[in-house]
């Protein structure tokens, strides 16, 4: 196994060509550390990228990593804000059955006990049917809202750095 971290840092053009050619000719698995983006999409074929503790295998170029990442962060965003609409749409129809519960046993309370019955029927309908609701909500995979990275900020100049 090959471990080249930055093996671009000090090379010539030309010298990096003949890096590129040695690396593609070679049956030897390399690791490398690299934020040359034009050498990375030369030669490599697979990217690992580790994130939060969690390994991650992307089979293509750097560009098409890129590209990956870019696409992921839609869907999983798509995904928070319908299951974000759902979930407003369920809370709102479990609090109209719950009002709808309460009305019935209001004006069930007011009736006479053969018209009573069949409005407690239906108040523990509705009262399952909001358990249900409930109980779907909870049980529900959570989308989680993706993270978007901020730019990693270098300061070099020692008079820029924050006090205290």
């Amino acid at each position: 196994m090959l471990l080249l971290d930055e093996p671009t840092n000090n090379l010539d053009k030309r010298s990096i060509k003949g890096l590129v050619d040695l690396i593609q000719n070679s049956l030897t698995t390399c690791l490398i550390v690299s934020h040359d983006k034009e050498f990375l999409n030369q030669i490599v074929k697979k990217i690992y990228e580790l994130d939060e503790g969690n390994i991650s295998e992307y089979t293509g170029g750097y560009t098409f990593y890129e590209q990956q990442k870019v696409l992921q962060y839609e869907q999983q965003m798509l995904a928070h804000q319908r299951q974000l609409e759902e979930f407003e749409r369920l809370n709102n129809t479990q609090n109209q059955l719950e009002q709808k519960a309460r009305n019935i046993a209001f004006k069930g309370n007011t009736r006479d006990n053969d018209k009573g019955d069949g409005a407690s029927k239906a108040v523990k309908k509705l009262t399952r049917q909001s358990h249900n609701l409930e109980a779907r909500m909870k049980r529900a995979e959570k989308v989680k809202k993706p993270k978007q990275r901020a730019p990693l900020e270098i300061i070099l100049d020692p008079q820029e750095l924050p006090t205290g």
